[in-house]
């Protein structure tokens, strides 16, 4: 199916990184916080301290307080004071009855703080998902920040009930789960069939991956939103200072990537270290197979590293820019990258790359591999292949990733749509349930 300009834009804008998101902030702040206006640094090895933040989703009902549990971890050695107080992202005073106590932490011998934060909301605040922003500053220059939703309701309860206004970005399987994670929403499953919410982040605070490994599942997504867990139930978030794309997990190395060429790498999905990756284009997607780690984006751009830290740019033979890569996989001694207009390129070693002819103008998404089959999907389009090179299509609904595990491949997107299949070829739509137990409806429709 051709998709018109307007569509394309609407379908596929949420993968770009100037995407607007409004927020609050929480900006710890000793100093007159119009200085800082939300803005924070970039990490790296002079941040002071590393923040955990959980829960990730507290629920308070309106003239009641949650508590919330603050991990404040010193680098390098770090001691003083960290004072609080509550700001907009721009500056201006955040809603009046949101208040936080205590407002100031002591680092007192260089070891980890663990500190309750009472957060009292008034009855006068309106009930929702507030997207905060708890942000340390501690009298040196970068001030990590860590963020969470709060959902204020009359009785405490998740304010979204319904799955349509769901957009699902990402799946991966790891630890005898799958992980979806979305448009302000995180999704579990241990058989691919029962799906349950587990996190309500802000509606537009976007997670765009998710990635397993190290017994942990690491999603990231924009304005430093980044949170890992144990077993993709109970989630903790830890401070981010980039808008990220795409993660993948190997060799006991998470790496990441974004916008203008940025690649991060960390060994637990908390602590992130900035690498030179020799390009400025953007970068969509990454995976890790037989030592190498690849990572593609804008204007056939594609990246390879033997341990994360350092990379070469390689010669794809596709560099217009009017189209990118958006996602690449690892399988059967194959990588295979997929990409704007139907684009295919295949290499079995990340710097050798030959374009596959995969049938199909439409954009392509997601790509996974699985029980002797690949599985690419996009707008509109299911692809399978069991070289990489021959493809067959069948059309879908507009996805945006695509992951195999325990014998199953579980395909996410637009909409609440959860699709699964044991051959890639036969999918079958997918209901959710919610926290409470509710279940809902999902537009899933299978091909």
């Amino acid at each position: 199916m051709m998709h018109n300009a307007a569509t394309l834009f609407k379908f596929f804008s949420v993968r770009r990184f100037s995407r607007p998101v409004a927020f609050l902030a929480v900006l710890f702040s000793l100093s007159s916080c119009s200085t800082y206006l939300g803005f924070n640094p970039s990490y790296n090895a002079d941040t002071p301290i590393v923040l955990s933040f959980d829960p990730v989703n507290p629920t308070v009902a309106q003239g009641q307080s949650v508590q919330i549990n603050l991990t404040i971890t010193p680098i390098n050695g770090f001691t003083g004071d960290v004072e609080l107080s509550l700001i907009r992202q721009d500056g201006d005073p955040a809603p009046a009855g949101l208040t936080i106590s205590p407002t100031r932490v002591t680092v007192s011998d260089g070891s980890s703080v663990n500190q309750t934060i009472t957060l009292s909301v008034d009855s006068s605040v309106s009930s929702g998902i507030y997207g905060l922003y708890l942000t340390s500053n501690t009298r040196q220059e970068l001030t990590p920040r860590v963020y969470f939703a709060l959902s204020v309701g009359e009785n405490g309860e998740d304010t979204w009930s319904s799955s349509k206004d769901w957009l699902l970005y990402s799946v991966v399987y790891g630890g005898g789960a799958f992980v979806a994670v979305g448009d302000g929403i995180v999704l579990t499953s241990f058989n691919g069939v029962d799906w349950t919410k587990q996190v309500s982040l802000t509606k537009g605070s976007l997670l765009q991956s998710v990635a397993y490994g190290n017994n942990t599942f690491v999603a990231v997504g924009d304005s430093g939103v980044a949170i890992t867990s144990a077993d993709g139930v109970n989630w903790i978030s830890h401070s981010m200072e980039y808008t990220l794309a795409d993660v993948a997990y190997g060799d006991g190395t998470f790496v990441a990537v974004s916008e203008g060429g940025t690649i991060l790498t960390s060994p637990d999905g908390v602590v992130w270290t900035a690498r030179h990756s020799g390009t400025s284009n953007h970068l969509y997607g990454v995976t890790y197979g037989d030592g190498t780690f690849v990572a593609v984006g804008d204007c056939g751009t594609v990246l390879t590293s033997p341990d994360g830290a350092s990379w070469t740019v390689q010669s794809s033979e596709t560099s217009s820019c009017d189209g990118w890569f958006e996602d690449v996989t690892y399988g059967d001694g194959t990588f295979v990258a997929v990409g704007y207009g139907g684009t295919i390129l295949t290499s079995p070693d990340g710097v050798s790359w030959t374009a596959q002819s995969s049938g199909a103008d439409n954009w392509l998404l997601g790509v996974a591999y699985g029980n002797g089959t690949f599985v690419a999907v996009g707008a509109d389009t299911i692809l399978t292949s069991f070289d990489g090179k021959s493809w067959a299509a069948q059309s879908a609904g507009y996805l945006y990733d695509v992951t195999y595990g325990d014998g199953l491949f579980v395909a996410v997107g637009c909409c609440g749509t959860i699709l699964t299949s044991s051959d890639g070829a036969n999918w079958v739509a997918r209901s959710l349930r919610t926290g409470n137990g509710f279940e809902v409806s999902s537009t899933a429709k299978a091909p």
